[in-house]
């Protein structure tokens, strides 16, 4: 019996099913696992469950940290030379007050106690965004050949030190 066969017979017996009485469920239970071959309870289950047809809506939690978090936490992050989340969060109390004390940054009461509470976790996801903009950071070395000739390299072949007393 193809899947959607099953839905309409489904369909069909379910509210037959909702109106018997306990020993008629049995019955039609019976003969819906025959031609279905599902088990008992996922039959019941499926009987039970009058929104089985329809996707199930996934419900989301409020942001706990909104945009003025978002905003101060970047500016904590740029002021630390966007180190990472786990080496920030400890400084994150000694920044704002720094910050505060220089007028760079004002924050309501409510903001200030988010950020004191704040994870790593949580600022790597707030931060997620900005990181992927800057990319790698930028090197100021060159790479250059004056060095390397004047340092000798041993390949396998070339250690041939097999001489007594040698370790």
């Amino acid at each position: 019996m193809s899947l959607q066969a099953r839905k309409e017979l489904l369909n069909q017996v379910r509210t037959r099913y909702q109106l018997v009485n306990r020993k008629d469920k049995t019955k039609i239970l019976d003969g819906f696992i025959a031609a279905t071959g599902y088990q008992r309870k996922y039959a019941i289950n499926l009987f039970k469950n009058t929104k089985s047809s329809q996707k199930v809506q996934k419900t989301y939690r409020k942001p706990k940290y909104g945009p003025d978090v978002y905003q101060a936490l970047l500016t904590l992050w740029e002021a630390a030379n966007r180190i990472c989340s786990k080496r920030l969060v400890p400084f994150i109390p000694e920044l704002i007050e720094i910050l505060e004390h220089h007028s760079q940054l004002s924050l309501s009461s409510d903001v200030r106690a988010k950020l004191l509470n704040i994870s790593p976790a949580a600022v790597d996801r707030l931060l997620r965004v900005n990181r992927q903009r800057s990319g790698f950071a930028i090197s100021t070395t060159k790479p250059g050949s004056l060095l390397k000739r004047q340092i000798q390299v041993r390949t396998f072949a070339d250690w041939n030190d097999v001489i007594p007393g040698f370790f």
